[in-house]
C-alpha cells in the first residue's frame, strides 16, 4: 500500500467524520453505536468505490456460544497487487475501558491509531500489544479479565479463522 492510498483513505474518513456525529460508547447502547458505525462505514465504502477502488464492508456478528467471535464491522480494501488492507475508522475505541485506568494504559491508548489503515499483520501487532495492556490492567486491579477482553476475543473482531 502506498502512502498516497493511505492519505486518500484517511482524508475521506476525516472529511466524513466532520459531518457525522458518532456517539461515545459510554453514552449509547451497543446496538445503537454499532448501527451508527456501520452506517458510517457504508458511506466511507461508497466514497472509496467512487474512486474505482475495490472496497467491501465486513460486518461480523457475535457468536453467542463462548464469545468466539465478537461483533464488529470494518472495511477491507484490496490493492491492485491483491494485498488486503484493513480500514477501521473506530479502531482505538475497541480498546476503551470504562473503569479507572492507570497512566500506563492511557499512554498505551495514545500510542494506537484512532483510525487504523494497514495490513492484518500490522493490525495483529496493535491488538496483541493492547491485549497485554488490558490483561496487565485487570490483573493489577485484581479484577477477572472478561472473556471479551482477551487477545483471542479482540482478534476475533477482524478474523474468525484466527480463533
Amino acid at each position: 500500500m502506498t502512502n498516497y492510498i493511505k492519505a486518500v483513505i484517511e482524508s475521506v474518513i476525516e472529511d466524513l467524520l466532520k459531518t457525522h456525529s458518532i456517539p461515545s460508547p459510554a453514552l449509547v447502547p451497543t446496538t445503537a453505536l454499532k448501527n451508527s458505525e456501520l452506517a458510517f462505514n457504508k458511506e466511507v465504502c461508497e466514497e472509496l468505490r467512487k474512486k474505482g477502488w475495490r472496497v467491501s464492508i465486513v460486518d461480523k456478528h457475535m457468536s453467542e456460544i463462548n464469545l468466539k467471535s465478537l461483533y464488529h464491522n470494518y472495511l477491507l480494501f484490496e490493492t491492485d497487487m491483491g494485498e488486503e488492507i484493513y480500514i477501521d475508522p473506530f479502531f482505538r475505541s475497541q480498546f476503551e475501558i470504562f473503569h479507572p485506568c492507570d497512566g500506563i494504559y492511557e499512554s498505551a491508548m495514545d500510542n494506537i491509531p484512532e483510525i487504523f489503515i494497514g495490513t492484518y499483520t500490522e493490525l495483529c501487532a496493535y491488538v496483541k500489544y493492547m491485549a497485554k495492556q488490558v490483561k496487565r490492567l485487570f490483573i493489577q486491579s485484581h479484577i477477572d479479565i472478561p472473556p471479551w477482553r482477551t487477545q483471542r476475543a479482540f482478534l476475533s473482531k477482524w478474523r474468525i479463522y484466527d480463533i
